[in-house]
């Protein structure tokens, strides 16, 4: 993320992402800010479990990178694609929660 240069929605200013992590009660948002504007935009928000998660899937690419054997390495992205879809959902839960719970 760190480098890309993005253009702000609401000013036009052109910029580059510098991320930043709120936390509060187990919960991390990550999000930049447009530094003309102070426009702010959501990346994602994880929780204990979601992060867990997504170390797991990481682990789980890994394997499928070095594995050998095609039907294992079916196996594993079908896995892989499971996992992928399951933290979406959990992230979308608690971003509605999240967002419910600031605002």
């Amino acid at each position: 993320m760190n480098n890309r240069v993005v253009s702000c929605d609401k000013c036009n200013q052109e910029f580059q992402i510098k991320p930043k992590t709120f936390k509060k009660k187990g919960i991390e948002e990550t999000y930049f800010n447009c530094p003309e504007c102070k426009e702010k935009y959501g990346v994602i928000v994880t929780d204990k479990t979601i992060r867990r998660k997504q170390k797991a899937i990481k682990e789980l690419q890994i394997k499928i990178d070095k594995q050998k054997d095609p039907e294992i390495k079916k196996r594993l992205f079908s896995q892989f694609q499971k996992d992928k879809k399951e933290i979406e959902t959990l992230v979308l839960f608690l971003k509605e929660k999240f967002r419910k719970n600031k605002g």
